[in-house]
């Protein structure tokens, strides 16, 4: 996991912060709604700026506006940003899209693979859950295994126990991409729109991600830095169900990013250091 110098942290906050407000732009441009989510969201409520040792950005539309959003064209982005998705880009074992910085290098160590891809906002898709919290809690069980095999069929993880090892050979016969179209699929099993509940089922936090859809409410402006940026309405029942007491700093020990990133290079476009080591 790399260590960030508070300079070399400012610098990744300030690319960032840059992509972020494109972000916005196109999706105001063609009227897609967008939420701030997770740490951005938290940085936004409590620092009205980034979380000081965060090093991501992460947003989600819902399933509708996302699937308008990775079905634009190139030419509605400039030179140095690209939206990578599991249809665009190889060795991409995601089911939700990453807006690249191109100009900029960032390698992701995912189960001892190396994923290479520049400085990224990921960007989450918001799925119906079903009208019932046990209905939504069922769903995100048979996802969280299927985003587990998409994991293990894509990674050179090795286990240690005959059980698990051979669980995994079996996982292994299916390719990983493979396992992404079911998951793909099974993410869209209740439709946004007629769903009580509503969850980014992709998220870090498993079943706190299902909520009712009021504690999203409607995009709202939030300050961040010297911008504006949409977040759930209901920002403290939202914030509240993921953190608990959310304005509470944790402990020192625990104020750290949770990728698991190899390297970085802010100056070295990523498709020339693909070409440097062969890999392009």
């Amino acid at each position: 996991m790399l260590e960030y110098s508070h300079e070399g942290l400012r610098k990744i906050h300030d690319t960032l912060y840059e992509m972020m407000i494109f972000f916005h732009q196109l999706c105001e441009k063609h009227n897609l709604n967008y939420y701030m989510i997770g740490g951005t969201m938290l940085g936004a409520v409590r620092h009205k700026d980034f979380i000081p040792w965060d090093d991501d950005i992460d947003v989600a539309l819902p399933r509708n506006d996302y699937d308008k959003l990775i079905s634009l064209s190139d030419s509605d982005m400039p030179d140095n940003i690209r939206l990578l998705t599991m249809e665009k880009m190889k060795n991409f074992p995601f089911a939700f899209a990453k807006l690249v910085n191109t100009n900029t290098t960032l390698i992701e160590d995912i189960g001892g693979k190396e994923v290479v891809t520049g400085v990224y906002i990921d960007i989450f898709p918001i799925d119906g859950a079903g009208k019932e919290e046990t209905t939504a809690k069922k769903l995100n069980k048979k996802i969280e295994f299927l985003r587990k095999c998409v994991f293990v069929s894509f990674s050179n993880k090795r286990y240690k126990s005959f059980f698990k090892s051979s669980v995994a050979q079996g996982i292994r016969l299916i390719d990983y991409k493979i396992w992404l179209k079911w998951l793909n699929k099974t993410l869209k099993k209740y439709p946004y729109e007629s769903s009580r509940y509503i969850s980014n089922f992709l998220g870090a936090w498993g079943e706190k991600e299902i909520m009712h859809r009021d504690f999203w409410g409607r995009p709202t402006l939030y300050q961040f830095r010297e911008s504006q940026f949409y977040g759930p309405e209901n920002y403290d029942k939202y914030l509240s169900s993921l953190y608990n007491n959310y304005m509470e700093l944790p402990p020192i020990e625990k104020r750290r990013s949770h990728h698991n990133f190899k390297y970085l290079n802010l100056n070295l476009p990523y498709e020339e250091y693909l070409k440097q080591n062969g890999k392009l």
